[in-house]
Formats: C-alpha cells, sequence, structure tokens
C-alpha cells in the first residue's frame, strides 16, 4: 500500500514596488514536508522562481525575501482538507469567539473580481474548546478549511457543512491529540469567519492564498522573515 503523501505551507515573503507603490506580499503555498532545510531549499526554489517571473510581467521591483511562516497541512487535499491553523489564547469564551465572525457580506469571495479554480475555497472556520474547570486551557481555533462548491452563492452553506461535520471535527480533535495527552474539554463548532477563493489549482508549487499590504521601507518588510533558528524549531515541533 502506498504510504500518503505529507504536506506543510509555507508562506513566503516578497517585496514588490508598481507605481511607486511598495507593498509586501505575503503568498502561501503547498510543499512536501521534510527537514527543515529541505523545506529551505524547496522555498528558496519556488520564491526564485516566482521572482523571476513576476518581475518580468508585472512589477518594477519585485524580489522574494524568505520564509514568514510555516503550517501544517492536514491532507489528504480534497475537500475538509486543513491548510494551516491559529489559536487564539486570549479568547476565553464562546461570546469572544463569535466575534470572530464577519458578515456575510464582508467576506472576500463576494470582493475579489477573480474566479476561482476547480470550484475551490478556503473557509476560516471558528471552533472554541472550553473545559469549565481549566480557564488556562479555554481557547479558539480557526482552521483553514479546503471546501468544494459548485456554486459561489452556496459556498458558505458547503462550509458550514463541512465545518460542523463529525468527520472534521474528529480530524481537528485528532491534531492537537499529537500535542496533548487529552483533549480538555468540547470542541464546539461556531461558524465561518470568512471565505476566499483559490485562483490556482492545489498542487505542490502553487499559491493559494496572498495577502497584500503597504510599507514604507523594504527594511520594515524583511522583519516579517523569520530567522533560520526559528524555521528550524517550528519544524522540530510538528509531530513526525
Amino acid at each position: 500500500m502506498e504510504k500518503e503523501k505529507k504536506y506543510v505551507g509555507v508562506t513566503l515573503i516578497f517585496a514588490c514596488r508598481k507605481n511607486k507603490i511598495l507593498q509586501a506580499e505575503k503568498i502561501s503555498f503547498l510543499i512536501e514536508a521534510g527537514t527543515s532545510r529541505d523545506i529551505q531549499r524547496k522555498a528558496a526554489k519556488i520564491g526564485c522562481k516566482r521572482e523571476i517571473e513576476q518581475k518580468r510581467e508585472r512589477y518594477e521591483y519585485y524580489k522574494y525575501l524568505g520564509i514568514h511562516d510555516i503550517f501544517e497541512v492536514n491532507g489528504p487535499i480534497e475537500n475538509g482538507a486543513i491548510m494551516g491553523r491559529t489559536t487564539l489564547w486570549s479568547y476565553k469564551n464562546i461570546t469572544a469567539a463569535k466575534k470572530l465572525l464577519h458578515p456575510k457580506r464582508e467576506f472576500t469571495i463576494y470582493k475579489c473580481k477573480w474566479p476561482t479554480v476547480d470550484r475551490r475555497y478556503i473557509a476560516e472556520i471558528v471552533y472554541f474548546l472550553g473545559p469549565p474547570e481549566k480557564y488556562a486551557l479555554r481557547r479558539t481555533l480557526i482552521c483553514h478549511v479546503l471546501i468544494q462548491s459548485q456554486d459561489k452563492n452556496r459556498v458558505i452553506r458547503a462550509a458550514m457543512h463541512v465545518g460542523k461535520s463529525k468527520e472534521l471535527i474528529l480530524k481537528v480533535k485528532q491534531i492537537l491529540l499529537q500535542y496533548e495527552s487529552e483533549i480538555p474539554g468540547e470542541l464546539k463548532f461556531i461558524g465561518p469567519a470568512d471565505v476566499w477563493p483559490i485562483y490556482e489549482k492545489v498542487m505542490i508549487g502553487n499559491p493559494f492564498r496572498a495577502v497584500y499590504k503597504k510599507f514604507n521601507k523594504i527594511s520594515s518588510i524583511r522583519k516579517l522573515v523569520s530567522s533560520k533558528t526559528e524555521i528550524v524549531d517550528v519544524v522540530h515541533r510538528a509531530p513526525s
């Protein structure tokens, strides 16, 4: 039986200038899991390739600066895959967790101008983990979940269905159990905080998310890059 491939996500930092406006691009890519050295090598290859392409096609200045973040991807890469997650320890109750939910009209899918690819989207699904007797262990989770939907107008309903499903809740619990001896309390589905389209096919080396922010200096953008020590630490903490 063929062993299932393991993936990680890497968010790379690029500095770009067009029409005298300087921006940082934070772009997330899918790569095969490996050692910290493997991940840095693959990230540099992707980053340098994109630098050449974008400089030639779109920008006056475009420079790959390094890795911003590395995160787990819990596949297989299909409906319900978790493409990274965030833990918010300061959100200690359901009321606080619900504040992360935006009105549906503000979701990214209704603001973007480009169509998605393969009818795939990423939904930011919010969960709350709240053991009543252990305040310190209470937290809110945001899981970036791959959603398949034939219709853009039905994708939020699809995200709700997948997000509250027993299968996905079990998957999130299994991820947590790789780091903790037990699940401290009930994992509660809160809802989707956002849904955004994927502009390229989800496969190794392709970007699946991009975030842009204006800056005044390139030196300020460089501060977003993780050190080699931080990268090694993240990879070593991940379960094998």
